[in-house]
């Protein structure tokens, strides 16, 4: 059967002929269409080749300036790879042969083998060298080692079709949700997954090319060799390369290579408009902002004031600019030298002035290592000492005027079954029902997170927005700030959504206050803490509690007795033992209803239990005798309402509550609830509403890593009043009708209607246009 072959590449069509495949063009042609995939937007040439098509990054779905404006060539080949390779596929229903244009063609009638698997990947390995080495050809037939994409084969099976849609969104997301990452890395880390799991991937064992660098004098050259990284190498010099030329054979190859006479297809130098050098985060900045090009459609464009660049150097209230904001975040030498929480934000701009780094210069990578660190220091202490502490923080912005923005950045953990998790999916859903419009960055993939049909609905990608709100604790933040969230606090107004069950806040979370314009909490508790803290304005929301219509009170699949007086109890075992303590509920279910239990059943509902396999032991033993289901599976949120539902009594002796949630849910079911008298949950549950535990202050202790001990106290409630409490609530049915009822009336303020109006009031209030 004969194979009709397109060969792709990538390249600069004006620098087809100077890249090392532009000299074997005329025989590629020979093979079948040529196309070639332009990455130089600017392009406007009226070259012609014959046999070779071109192809722009419109044409297969990216927005050209700014792609080519945030990405170096490599990466940009990388984020356009698969879908080039699928608008051919789309096209032609031919098999393809991609060969980078960084190769050099020997032979081209390997190239016309037609693929034994869908995808075909070859690996970079010289074929003398795996003869000499069986132990490496063994290993690459049971697909393992490592990917390239200097040459790929791919059939014309739709089966593959799957995977390159897979291939194409995984390099999309990387461009828009890493704005610090290479799309090189990130492409081959999808690559490398591939041979094991997928019945379309295979390797091409003949070895048909090498990289550069596995060249050998003593063996045949192969027909295919990928220069990437050889003109970078060539141009290097010193002991280092001299010892590795001397004990390897990479002097003859690099002779050998420039006996070739070709042009090193290198990146081109990228300007602005006026001929100002782009400085290299600029292009991180972009990604994260304004990824597809909706905002600014020629980033590379600096002649008028609603620029780029105009927005990069937009000052703030301390005169530093959206670039010296991500510098600063994105540089640890900078924070180390500047420390957020005491030094004045003046004397970081004064130093970038003094160190006469313009507004552009002071973001690329290379300018700030004036001195380095001890000079840093140094000018830090001369100016503290000159300008003195009254100057206001390095992040510390005055409340604009009208931010002009007009759609909401969210940040966090769309995914997580937390608190943190609750609020970003309810903040998505407030913006939603205002028709704000939204932009979603999903970090769920730092955690463990199962709510995977939740994630709020975006409008946009990237944080392209003027207003960002980060669902991130501060510890989190501050983590994340060091690589991809550096990037996004170029919004006009930065603002924290925090949770926390202490009466103190840890002191290691100052530093995110510098970097937030605002607070948002769920309780009038967490107002108190985080205004000992800050001058910025700490502002409850609340949360929403918004039961669904389609509630299932199934006790048969929860495994609770049907005509059970059933006690619920639901927390999360990375709660911490301490604050959330379900052998405390055991004991006052015990207290209440033991011995005879006539007919009384707990339901213990603890989330992550399989990863704490010590506390399961200890509740399995706890509870060996007694009337008590222990639900330790994950159950989805339609579940979890299910479980509230078919409850007689919620039961919840916490320590301390930063909201309160499955509380306010049970509240809202008309489930009668006997809760812990302190924590977040007293600004919905009163002495009409609930049945309060009284308590005694104790030091706060215990949690992940022991985060809670040492903030203060916090409550351990009375398990005998809790006992008192529940056998009341058996016997009094009229009790639990009215509590019930008060309860539903006082969680109605929660509702998603005046959630959603709290939220744009306050967008409201700091310039969202709405």
């Amino acid at each position: 059967m004969s194979v009709t072959l397109l060969l792709a590449t990538a390249v600069e069509w004006n620098r087809l002929e100077d890249a090392p495949l532009g000299r074997s063009l005329a025989s590629l042609v020979e093979l079948g269409e040529v196309h070639v995939l332009d990455l130089d937007p600017a392009t406007a040439s009226t070259r012609r080749y014959a046999g070779v098509r071109r192809w722009t990054l419109d044409d297969v779905g990216l927005p050209a300036l700014s792609v080519a404006f945030a990405l170096d060539r490599a990466d940009l080949v990388a984020l356009s790879r698969p879908l080039f390779l699928t608008r051919l596929l789309s096209t032609s229903g031919s098999p393809i042969v991609f060969v980078d244009a960084g190769c050099l063609v020997r032979d081209v009638g390997p190239l016309a083998q037609r693929p034994r698997a869908g995808i075909e990947l070859v690996p970079a390995l010289h074929a003398d060298l795996i003869e000499r080495k069986p132990s490496l050809r063994a290993a690459l037939e049971a697909g393992a080692g490592e990917p390239t994409t200097a040459v790929i084969r791919l059939g014309c099976d739709g089966a593959i079709d799957p995977l390159l849609g897979s291939w194409g969104r995984w390099m999309l997301d990387s461009y828009v949700e890493a704005p610090e990452a290479s799309l090189n890395d990130a492409e081959r880390d999808f690559l490398s997954s591939l041979p094991a799991r997928s019945p379309v991937v295979g390797w091409e064992h003949g070895l048909v090319y090498a990289h550069w660098s596995d060249l050998d004098p003593s063996a045949d050259l192969p027909a295919v060799v990928d220069t990437s990284g050889f003109d970078r190498y060539a141009a290097t010099t010193g002991p280092a390369v001299d010892l590795i030329e001397r004990r390897t054979h990479s002097a003859w190859a690099v002779r050998w290579l420039r006996e070739q006479r070709w042009a090193p297809l290198g990146p081109t130098r990228r300007t602005f408009a006026s001929g100002a050098a782009v400085p290299t985060v600029t292009g991180g900045m972009l990604r994260a902002n304004d990824p597809m090009g909706a905002r600014w459609t020629d980033p590379f464009d600096d002649t008028d004031g609603r620029s780029f660049v105009a927005w990069l150097a937009d000052p703030d209230g301390c005169g530093a600019t959206r670039f010296a904001h991500c510098l600063y975040w994105a540089r640890p030498d900078l924070r180390r030298s500047f420390p957020a929480a005491s030094t004045p934000g003046r004397v970081f701009s004064d130093w970038l002035r003094a160190a006469e780094l313009q507004p552009l210069a002071a973001v690329d990578g290379s300018a700030p290592a004036l001195g380095g660190r001890r000079l840093l220091r140094g000018a830090a202490r001369r100016a503290r000492r000159l300008l003195g502490r009254s100057e206001p923080q390095l992040s510390e912005r005055p409340r604009p005027g009208p931010i002009r923005a007009t759609g909401v950045n969210l940040v966090g953990y769309a995914r997580a079954e937390s608190g943190l998790g609750e609020s970003m999916r309810s903040t998505g859903k407030a913006l939603s029902r205002a028709n704000i419009p939204a932009a979603v960055l999903d970090v769920s993939d730092r955690v463990y997170s199962r709510q995977g049909g939740e994630v709020p609905a975006a409008t946009a990608r990237g944080t392209p927005f003027d207003v960002t709100v980060f669902h991130l604790n501060p510890d989190e933040l501050l983590g994340y700030a060091t690589d991809s969230l550096a990037y996004r606090f170029a919004a006009s107004w930065n603002i924290g959504f925090w949770f926390w069950e202490t009466e103190e806040m840890p002191p290691s979370w100052s530093p995110a206050l510098d970097a937030v314009d605002e607070v948002w909490v769920a309780t009038s508790l967490l107002q108190a803490v985080f205004e000992r803290h800050t001058d910025k304005p700490v502002t409850v929301v609340g949360l929403p509690v918004d039961p669904p219509s389609d509630i299932l009170a199934d006790r048969a699949r929860l495994g609770l007795p049907r005509d059970a007086f059933v006690v619920s109890y639901v927390s999360d075992a990375y709660s911490g033992l301490q604050r959330k303590d379900p052998l405390a509920a055991v004991e006052a279910f015990a207290a209440a209803y033991g011995p005879s239990y006539d007919g009384a059943h707990l339901a213990l509902k603890v989330s992550n239990l399989e990863k704490f396999p010590a506390l399961w032991a200890r509740l399995e033993a706890a509870t060996a005798t007694l009337p008590v289901t222990i639900v330790g599976e994950y159950l989805p949120r339609s579940e979890l309402w299910g479980l509230l539902a078919a409850s007689d009594v919620y039961l919840s002796l916490h320590a301390s509550e930063g909201f309160g949630l499955t509380i306010a849910e049970a509240m809202a079911l008309e489930i009668p609830c006997v809760v812990t008298a302190y924590g977040g949950n007293m600004d919905f549950t009163d002495e009409g509403s609930a049945l309060l535990v009284p308590f005694e202050r104790v030091p706060a202790a215990g949690g992940p890593g022991e985060i809670y001990t040492g903030r203060g106290t916090w409550a351990r409630p009375d398990v005998e009043v809790a006992a008192q409490n529940l056998r009341s609530l058996r016997d009094d049915r009229d009790l639990r009708r009215r509590l019930g009822t008060a309860g539903r009336r006082r969680i109605e303020a929660y509702s998603l209607e005046n959630f959603t109006a709290r939220i744009v009031d306050r967008l409201s209030t700091i310039g969202l246009r709405t």
